[in-house]
């Protein structure tokens, strides 16, 4: 990503934001802070030695973002990368998430009010059991995990994780390989 991208104040969609190594990205997330108009995001993780462990900590200075996709080109799994999600976002979806369990940030009081739809496909992920049940969470209503080989899910346990879900897509993972389900299907 070329270095002043943080000078397009207009910008509304940012597709490809690459993190790659510090002499190939100059540009990091925090020059994205000024972008206050920015609705969609895409992020490409493809060297973790290109930034520090609270980088993704200026994505909550991006108060008009809707859609984030952060995708990882490599493992870091023993990196424990913390990100804090904008308040406003509508949509999250992970590509090839490298953690075997749910991170801190992505537990439910965590998560912005906002968010509607979690979309995981790929990855190493094996558990969705985030160790909380909330159930004045109303504001969360898709869930799709998809292409998680390593995944092992329960659809009943997963509506008393996510208890206002309104909508459950499974495909391809462990113990399903397809899974659909929609709110009065019981």
């Amino acid at each position: 990503m070329p270095k002043g991208i943080e000078k397009l104040t207009e910008l509304r969609v940012l597709k490809g934001f690459v993190i790659g190594s510090s002499t190939k990205t100059p540009c990091k997330i925090s020059d994205l802070e000024n972008l206050k108009k920015l609705e969609q995001l895409n992020i490409y993780i493809e060297s973790e030695d290109a930034f520090q462990y609270d980088e993704f900590e200026s994505l909550k200075e991006l108060s008009a973002l809707k859609h984030l996709k952060i995708s990882w080109g490599v493992s870091t799994a023993n990196y424990d990368v913390k990100i804090s999600l904008p308040s406003n976002l509508e949509k999250l979806h992970l590509e090839r998430f490298p953690r075997q369990n749910i991170p801190r940030w992505l537990k439910p009081d965590m998560l912005p009010l906002s968010l509607k739809e979690l979309n995981i496909s790929g990855g190493k992920l094996n558990n969705m059991d985030h160790g909380e049940i909330y159930s004045k969470l109303l504001w969360f209503k898709i869930l799709r995990l998809k292409y998680l080989k390593h995944l092992n899910v329960d659809p009943t346990n997963l509506r008393k994780l996510f208890p206002s879900l309104w909508y459950i897509e499974i495909k391809h993972v462990l113990n399903y390989p397809h899974f659909e389900w929609r709110i009065g299907e019981d």
